[in-house]
């Protein structure tokens, strides 16, 4: 998966200086009071998406995010497939195995049922259901487009399966 241009897009918001490695430049399309920007996918990714009829957005934050701070970002994204869509898309958030907060995955270092792994970060996941119109123009093109509403936003992830975990971790064996 990654962001890539697209005829409507009329601007760029570039990568954090320091951050040019790991967070990709975002060309969007912006009208207010909302944002849009393409992501392709490849052919894996594709069929993995088609199979599920889901794609999942990771919202990245920091140790004083909140779920109800994540809550609220979720509901302000759409996925959808074809830029024509966009202005009237609104959010289908939909339930996922793994879902810890109502229809969202929310990983904090202080959650005392899972603290973080020590190469793992604070974020929310959601996953966002595709209508069958936006499944077909998927499998022809290979791109969905992400609307935010508003113009700010945590920075994002898109991801074709659920990349993340969530699992009390095992007890220590007996010695």
């Amino acid at each position: 998966m990654q962001f890539v241009p697209f005829p409507q897009a009329n601007s760029v918001l570039r990568a954090a200086p320091g951050t040019e490695h790991y967070v990709q430049d975002l060309h969007i399309f912006r009208p207010e009071p909302y944002l849009a920007s393409c992501v392709e996918f490849d052919a894996a990714e594709v069929a993995a998406i088609l199979a599920s009829g889901q794609v999942y957005l990771q919202l990245d934050g920091n140790e004083e995010a909140t779920a109800e701070g994540y809550a609220y970002y979720f509901k302000r994204f759409a996925i959808v497939g074809s830029f024509e869509q966009v202005a009237d898309a609104a959010p289908m958030l939909a339930s996922f195995a793994g879902a810890n907060v109502g229809t969202m995955l929310f990983m904090q270092p202080l959650l005392p049922e899972r603290p973080l792994g020590k190469d793992e970060e604070p974020c929310g996941l959601a996953c966002y259901a595709l209508t069958e119109a936006d499944s077909a123009t998927l499998s022809s093109t290979g791109k969905l487009y992400v609307k935010a509403f508003g113009t700010s936003h945590p920075p994002i992830r898109v991801y074709a399966s659920n990349p993340l975990t969530f699992s009390t971790p095992a007890e220590p064996a007996a010695e």
